[in-house]
């Protein structure tokens, strides 16, 4: 079996290449049956892009990547093949290799070699059926969405005096999800488009872009049909490709000049679909969590010898509540933050910070975001602590007009406990899984809980000087 560059098995997938809507599909030739087209793509990257490259170099063919297609009854994922839907971007190129067009509608389950792939292609017609009949099933089941993505794109540039190059690369693919990056004449643009879980993107993104535009990169149009919209590529460069501190400062105090620039905002926010991460949320949630801790904790599967006791569960609910009812007291601001502060979200230029994908944006204590964002610091930058502290007082900075230093003081004190608490209780209220995925979910909850354990020991260990 072939191995990706990080040592894991490449995934297989089988490919449903089509083209003039998708009454032609590409078949490999080879004695008196089919074949669909297959990849081997690196595992754990985005499966759209990767797949639209590989294409591109094996079969000669520009296309856009449609959405994962699982065959009607298929056994083939536990065996490690998938299928994907891809169309050609211009019907006329004709491919490498010993393949064929071959009329969708001609083939049976005798056309074909292997097992699964006429399902796989049953499955496929079956969904382009109902995305012609039901658009709230997904704008992006019809094979010629781009078509239509392209015509809205273009009819949005015309006032910013752009137009599209034609190039584009595609990172995201699905019936309700897309993601990808178009040439024009002058910037790059971002078409972006949201579903379930993370539709709530839609609207917290169109709601900052009207509170505080100058916090995110400029929108060009929304769509809310789509759950779709429109940027021009954010200015600067990203923190995932720079380690200079003076772009990770320039983070800093973006975060915080964005979080004060919304402190009047938080019921907005929450009704846009903001996690609600108040404090007087969070202290409602300690008991009921932290039974979910003691449930998971004694199943059978998920013990282990880092797993807590009872007597632990116990005194860590209560150091939970303690800090929280602490933090309460400190009567600090609760406005806007974001879950996930890593550094390909975030664009510094020059005195200036976007921040990118709101789907976990949150309403509670304003440092909790600054914390998430240490962590990538310390990982990304450096652990050395007079960095850190050079790192935390651009945070600072603009809050000390706002909160004592008494205050200031205190709330870093608690803050990296209750940080911690309030991204467990994220994951704990709002995962989606199936009886598949559970353990997996619980297990990463109860080591987030053993995390909260540890930071307890550092908390009543140490204090932080402003």
């Amino acid at each position: 079996m072939s191995t990706s560059n990080s040592g894991l098995p490449l995934e297989t997938w089988r490919l449903l290449i089509i083209r003039r809507g998708g009454e032609e599909i590409l078949v490999t030739t080879g004695g008196t049956k089919h074949t669909l087209p297959q990849v081997d793509i690196p595992p754990q990257q985005r499966i759209a892009a990767n797949i639209n490259q590989v294409v591109e170099r094996d079969f000669g063919l520009r296309v856009i990547s449609l959405y994962e297609v699982v065959p009607f009854g298929d056994l083939a994922r536990g065996e490690g093949v998938f299928y994907h839907a891809v169309a050609a971007v211009h019907p006329v190129q004709q491919p490498h290799g010993d393949t064929r067009w071959t009329c969708t509608r001609s083939l049976t389950v005798d056309s074909f070699a292997r097992d699964g792939e006429f399902a796989a292609v049953a499955a496929f017609r079956s969904m382009v059926e109902t995305g012609s009949k039901d658009l709230a099933a997904g704008p992006f089941l019809k094979p010629h969405w781009l078509t239509e993505v392209k015509k809205w794109i273009g009819r949005s540039l015309r006032p910013h005096s752009l137009r599209l190059s034609g190039e584009f690369q595609q990172f995201n693919a699905s019936p309700t999800f897309s993601l990808i990056r178009f040439e024009t004449s002058l910037t790059p643009v971002w078409f972006k488009a949201v579903g379930e879980p993370n539709v709530r993107e839609w609207a917290i993104t169109v709601t900052l872009a009207r509170l505080c535009p100058s916090f995110i990169p400029q929108i060009l149009a929304s769509k809310e049909r789509w759950n779709a919209w429109l940027t021009l590529q954010a200015p600067g460069e990203s923190l995932a490709s720079k380690n200079e501190m003076k772009l990770w400062k320039s983070a800093a105090a973006g975060l915080a000049s964005l979080q004060i620039a919304t402190l009047q905002d938080a019921e907005k926010l929450l009704k846009a679909g903001a996690h609600d991460l108040r404090v007087s949320r969070l202290l409602s949630c300690v008991e009921p969590f932290f039974q979910f801790v003691a449930d998971c904790t004694g199943r059978s599967q998920l013990q282990c010898f880092k797993n807590l006791t009872v007597l632990e569960i116990s005194e860590l609910k209560e150091a939970t509540r303690t800090t929280l009812r602490d933090l309460d007291g400190l009567r600090l601001v609760e406005t806007v933050g974001h879950l996930d502060l890593n550094p390909a979200n975030i664009f510094c230029a020059a005195d200036r910070a976007v921040f990118l994908d709101w789907a976990e944006a949150f309403v509670g204590s304003p440092i909790f975001s600054f914390e998430y964002l240490l962590q990538h610091f310390r990982r990304t930058v450096s652990r050395e602590p007079w960095l850190a502290v050079e790192f935390r007082d651009a945070y600072l900075q603009p809050w000390r007009s706002r909160m004592s230093p008494k205050d200031l003081q205190q709330a870093l004190h608690l803050s990296p406990f209750a940080a911690l608490f309030a991204y467990a209780v994220t994951v704990w209220s709002t995962s989606e899984t199936t009886s598949l995925q559970q353990p997996f979910r619980e297990r990463y909850l109860l080591s987030l809980v053993r995390k909260m354990k540890s930071e307890v020991r550092q908390k009543d260990g140490e204090r932080v000087q402003i």
